[in-house]
């Protein structure tokens, strides 16, 4: 997930992203399973990791 800040929630940065917190379900939907840059794959019942 691009633009992400320790500690930050999908809320957050849907609300920055979409203009509006309640779409953070969207980013969770096109997010799931995806492997990062990192390594690590996205599941959208943690919090997003730098990066």
């Amino acid at each position: 997930m691009q633009d992400s800040r320790p500690a930050e929630s999908l809320w957050s940065i849907a609300e920055r992203q979409l203009g509006n917190g309640e779409r953070w379900r969207e980013i969770a939907a096109l997010n799931e399973r995806r492997t990062m840059a990192d390594g690590q794959v996205f599941k959208a019942n943690s919090f997003p990791q730098p990066g």
